[in-house]
Formats: structure tokens, C-alpha cells, sequence
């Protein structure tokens, strides 16, 4: 009694929230054959085509960029040239699955490429589809300052508390502040991690 139907929105754009409502238009296999029929059904006959009336309107839809990073630790301070040090997780969705790669940034660094080439873990497997992946950003990080006013959400006493400051260079040009302990805990970061473990597992 149900058939299933799938479609594809190929025009979707990267950020956007879409709602949806389906009208299926299938052949008539009734058309010009109404001598077939019964007097009640004859006027099945008269069209090419058969419409189901039009689905509800679906729930809001957001499209995920195909990629995102989190600020996951930042050390005030340190780094080679003393200016501090940030760990940035970047994944990205790559045919079809997502993927992550991890970095080690300080100010000057463009997110996504670590000037220290340091990777993160990955599992067996992975490693030759992930190379294959662009985990460049538009990002680059200005600043990693001391949080004076911050909690010690999730870090050691012997952490300071860090903001890190954030430029985005090209179309949309602009600042951000980034807090480690927001990120880490951030909901979206749970579920890309989850969905990148359980794509890639065999």
C-alpha cells in the first residue's frame, strides 16, 4: 500500500534552511482506455497523467556546510615564537562521509593547514580517503589571549583560560572569538564526531 520515493536537491546551498512538500505525477495506466472500464471509472481515462494530492510541508531542513572546525584547547603563550598555540579540529564531508583531520595553529596560521604538518589520529583505514580531502578553511587565526574573565570550563589548573581570535578573509570578511571550552562542548562537534566514527568503521 506505500510506495517509496526519493529525491535529490542538487541546488542546495551550504548554510540555507529548507522546508519540503512532495506531488507525485506517475502515467495513467487508465489513459484512452476507457472502454475498459466501468461507467463510474471512465473519467480515469481522460488524462495522461495521475496526481497524488501534495505532502505537508516538511520540518525545517539546514543544510551543514561541507566544512566545519572547532576550537578544541588553547594555550596562551606558547608555541615556537611564544604567541600562543591552538588545537582546531576540521571536518570535512567527502564523498559522502564526513572526515577529520586535526591541527595545531598559532596567529598567522590559516585553519586547516597546520604550519607544524601535525595530523590527528585516525582509524584504520582512513587514512588514504582522508588524504584525498581539502581541509583548508577561509580562516586564519589572529589571536590567542588569556580569558581573564573566563570560567575553567573543562580545563586543568595549571591551563589558563583562552579566547582565540579569528579572521575570515574573502567574501564575508569578518572577526570572531572563539572560546575552546564552548567548542569542545558544542553539540554540532558531537554529532559530526559521532558521524565521522561511524563512517569509519571497515
Amino acid at each position: 500500500q506505500q510506495v517509496l520515493v526519493w529525491a535529490h536537491d542538487i541546488d542546495v546551498k551550504p548554510g540555507a534552511t529548507y522546508r519540503y512538500r512532495a506531488q507525485l505525477r506517475v502515467y495513467n495506466p487508465f489513459f484512452t482506455r476507457a472502454r475498459q472500464l466501468v461507467k463510474e471509472q471512465t473519467d480515469l481515462a481522460s488524462s495522461a497523467v495521475m496526481e497524488s494530492p501534495a505532502s505537508d510541508w516538511s520540518q525545517p531542513i539546514e543544510v551543514a556546510p561541507p566544512v566545519e572546525f572547532f576550537l578544541v584547547r588553547a594555550n596562551p603563550g606558547e608555541g615556537p615564537l611564544g604567541l600562543g598555540s591552538a588545537r582546531v579540529e576540521v571536518y570535512r564531508l567527502h564523498d559522502g562521509k564526513w572526515r577529520l583531520e586535526e591541527f595545531t595553529v598559532s596567529p598567522g596560521d590559516r585553519i586547516g593547514r597546520g604550519m607544524d604538518g601535525s595530523r590527528g589520529p585516525r582509524r584504520d583505514g582512513q587514512e588514504a580517503a582522508a588524504g584525498r580531502a581539502d581541509f583548508t578553511t577561509e580562516w586564519y587565526v589572529v589571536d590567542i589571549v588569556e580569558d581573564q574573565t573566563g570560567e575553567r570550563r573543562g580545563i586543568s589548573e595549571t591551563q589558563k583560560p583562552a579566547l582565540v581570535i579569528l579572521e575570515r578573509l574573502g567574501d564575508g570578511q569578518r572577526i570572531e572569538l572563539r572560546e575552546p571550552a564552548r567548542d569542545s562542548a558544542n553539540e554540532q562537534r558531537r554529532r559530526l564526531n559521532r558521524d565521522w566514527r561511524l563512517g569509519s568503521i571497515g
